[in-house]
């Protein structure tokens, strides 16, 4: 996983204006920009795009995530 590469896929996608064609800065999909801050093709199920950028950006945020599905899993 290329952290640069994804972190400047991400920039490029905010800077993107609304009805363009961007990549998302996860999984590279193309997709038309809706909103002027989407950045991702997802952000919203249990394997969305935004929520695994932002993870594997963040270590911290990694384990704070794995910690609560364990929690729930637990149950």
């Amino acid at each position: 996983y290329d952290r640069v590469a994804a972190l400047k896929r991400y920039e490029t996608a905010k800077a993107a204006k609304v009805g363009e064609t961007v990549c998302c800065a996860r999984c590279e999909k193309s997709f038309t920009k809706r909103q002027h801050q989407q950045a991702f093709c997802s952000n919203k199920g249990a394997g969305n795009c935004k929520d695994i950028f932002w993870n594997r950006a963040s270590p911290d945020r990694a384990a704070r995530a794995k910690n609560f599905v364990d929690r729930r899993n637990r149950w």
